[in-house]
């Protein structure tokens, strides 16, 4: 075999093996779980009440993260259909983490007496910084 073949070859079975990869991240439930557990994790600070989320999902293509029918009750009673995050890969080069655009589908949101959200004060720049905001489908 000549250089050019090996070489040719050894390309081949890197992109394979990469194609590889980023499949089974996409495919996996173990990333799949851990996604759905930080955005619980996050929002139930906030929120002051437990939150459920059925399902959450990563696609490559465009880079996004998909949380599907999320739900609160308590003081404020929460639904959403569906939340999207659409986010820019190269950004994992940087301090800060750019989301390109979050779409909110079908949210209701029914605010209850003495109902309360609580946002951290930041003392530095934030580290994730989101361009847009779109609700579709709102009450």
């Amino acid at each position: 075999m000549s250089k050019k073949q090996v070489v040719f070859l050894l390309s081949g079975l890197v992109l394979l093996a990469i194609s590889l990869s980023l499949y089974w991240i996409k495919e996996s439930d173990y990333i799949s779980e851990k996604i759905r557990v930080a955005a619980k994790e996050g929002l139930e600070p906030i929120l002051d009440q437990p939150v459920q989320i059925e399902k959450a999902a990563l696609t490559l293509l465009p880079p996004s993260i998909a949380l599907i029918n999320i739900a609160s009750s308590g003081k404020t009673d929460i639904s959403v259909k569906d939340v999207r995050v659409y986010f820019s890969l190269w950004s994992y080069l940087t301090r800060s983490f750019l989301i390109r655009d979050i779409v909110v589908q079908s949210p209701t949101l029914s605010l209850g007496e003495g109902s309360r959200f609580k946002f951290k004060e930041r003392g530095s720049k934030p580290s994730v910084v989101p361009r847009r905001i779109q609700i579709k489908g709102g009450s």
